[in-house]
């Protein structure tokens, strides 16, 4: 399963594997990869998160789709209409851009620091 999801901090918008998003303290986070070299590939085939590597970023999930292509559907309509609208019930306004290299957030205050890193397919 794949969620479109949006990068708080960031505002920016993406599609994402479920796997990748973590619930901490009713929160979500996404884990990013430290390079976006080949992160279309490393979506696609929902790369599993190294947990000790990657960066992790509090999301807002706009819709969450069962298969990729439903999902790419999906964040394409959000980058072209700046809405991501799921099954015509939900609809979010936002700016809408791909996201750049994230950056890695001070770990003196990250949530994981306080909680121990956070361990992928954790979400509700």
């Amino acid at each position: 399963m794949y969620s479109i999801v949006e990068f708080v901090e960031e505002k920016t918008v993406e599609m994402v594997p479920q796997s990748w998003i973590v619930t901490l303290d009713e929160d979500k986070y996404c884990y990013w990869p430290p390079s976006t070299t080949n992160i279309a590939r490393r979506i696609k085939c929902s790369e599993r998160p190294d947990v000790k590597l990657w960066s992790v970023h509090k999301v807002r999930v706009f819709a969450s789709a069962a298969d990729y292509d439903t999902a790419r559907r999906w964040s394409r309509k959000a980058e072209a209409n700046s809405s991501v609208d799921a099954e015509d019930e939900m609809e979010c306004k936002r700016t809408i851009r791909r996201p750049k290299a994230l950056c890695t957030s001070s770990e003196d205050d990250h949530p994981a620091k306080h909680h121990g890193w956070l361990k992928p397919g954790g979400n509700s």
